[in-house]
């Protein structure tokens, strides 16, 4: 599958994400973004529509380059966590 095709007004990479995290066999799907990060920020939406439509549950995480504290991180791995084990 094509991830950018310049003659088209499509993006593909939504798709792409979802159908690896579907081929994979995995209950869903974290995704670290880069904050204050445009390009991904921009993207973010379509990646997120892909993956509802695929019913690919996923949790978005924003980090930056400075990162110290992990907990909350933690705290909302755990919770996508549980969340997947009660809808298995």
């Amino acid at each position: 599958m094509l991830l950018y095709d310049p003659e088209s007004n499509l993006n593909r990479r939504g798709e792409f994400v979802a159908k690896l995290v579907k081929d994979s066999g995995a209950q869903g799907l974290v995704l670290f973004m880069q904050q204050f990060c445009d390009p991904e920020e921009m993207e973010y939406p379509s990646l997120k529509k892909a993956l509802d439509a695929a019913g690919v549950p996923h949790i978005k995480l924003g980090v930056d380059q400075q990162m110290r504290d992990f907990g909350q991180a933690k705290t909302a791995i755990q919770a996508f966590s549980d969340v997947l084990s009660m809808n298995s």
